[in-house]
This record gives C-alpha cells, sequence and structure tokens, in this order.
C-alpha cells in the first residue's frame, strides 16, 4: 500500500496561477517554458540582426522586409511575386505592400 503522506507531500495541487509539480518534485511544464524553446532564442537573433542592419537601411532609406526584397529581385532578375513571396516567406498579404513602397520610391 502506497503511503500517502508521501505523495501529498510531493504533490502540488494545480490551480490558475500555481505550479504543477508531479509525484517526483518536477515542474512539468519546464519543457514548455519560454527560456526552453527553441524558437525564442532564433527569434531574439533575428530582431537583433534586423537592428544592427537598421542604421544602414535607414542610410538608403529601405526596411529590413524592402532590403532583402531587392537582394532577391537583384539576384533572380525577373521572378513572379508567388515566387518571390516564397523565397522570402512572405505572403501576398505582406508582399504586396512592400512592392507598391518600393515602386513608389523609383
Amino acid at each position: 500500500m502506497k503511503n500517502n503522506k508521501s505523495d501529498k507531500s510531493s504533490t502540488v495541487k494545480q490551480s490558475n496561477n500555481k505550479k504543477v509539480i508531479d509525484k517526483n518534485n518536477n515542474d512539468k511544464y519546464e519543457a514548455i517554458k519560454l527560456d526552453n524553446q527553441l524558437c525564442f532564442p532564433l527569434y531574439a537573433c533575428a530582431k537583433e540582426i534586423v537592428r544592427r542592419y537598421k542604421p544602414y537601411l535607414d542610410d538608403i532609406d529601405l526596411t529590413y522586409t524592402q532590403y532583402i526584397t531587392m537582394m532577391v529581385l537583384w539576384e533572380d532578375g525577373q521572378i513572379n511575386v508567388k515566387e518571390l513571396g516564397a523565397r522570402l516567406y512572405l505572403d501576398s498579404g505582406t508582399l504586396t505592400p512592400v512592392l507598391k513602397r518600393l515602386e513608389q520610391k523609383i
């Protein structure tokens, strides 16, 4: 028979704001915390890269998205909007305004 006293001491009841601890005193949500997600440091790095490009892009009046769009157009020459969006991982709802703003700069 299990010792209920030890089971109770190693378990925390779940409520809206409290940690959930299993019978081995492990936080059940440790693996899904933000700092343990691979996506978060990648996101932070991407934001830092854009931040570091910004002063240079400001000098030429381009956003980072406009810059990478121009890079693809320079590399590939003529490319249709669908292929451009696929290459940049942008949907048409994002890409169309970027292209319109670039056209206005010409």
